[in-house]
């Protein structure tokens, strides 16, 4: 059987443990990395617009992804978004994965680096 991947009605509307617990199904299912980060994504600009405190959503699992899985581009173009998610060694391991140089790195998140502040 197929698994569904998350609408915007669910990741807008469910409880913070319900939300969790979904989103952690459905990578276990389909280790689709990509699409957590999306949901991940989704649910920070959520969390500065709401009252509720979505704060860190499936922090561990977004962890795990940047630190193990093989890096993507839409991995390099959201890191920056995900910075407080991770302890200074554990950053400077997904930055080395992720680009080849710092200079790299710098030059991929410099348009979005004021925008961070805000999710």
């Amino acid at each position: 059987m197929a698994v569904k991947a998350l609408n915007e009605r669910q990741l807008f509307r469910m409880k913070r443990v319900n939300l969790e617990k979904r989103i952690q199904q459905y990578y276990s299912k389909t280790q689709d990395s990509e699409s957590v980060i999306e949901y991940g994504m989704a649910i920070l600009v959520f969390n500065a617009i709401t009252m509720t405190n979505y704060s860190f959503v499936c922090k561990d699992l977004i962890q795990e992804i940047f630190l193990t899985k093989e890096p993507t581009d839409k991995m390099r173009e959201f890191c920056l978004y995900f910075y407080d998610f991770f302890d200074y060694n554990e950053w400077e391991n997904v930055r080395d994965r992720l680009f080849k140089s710092r200079a790299e790195f710098s030059e991929r998140t410099r348009r979005i680096r004021p925008e961070t502040k805000y999710v």
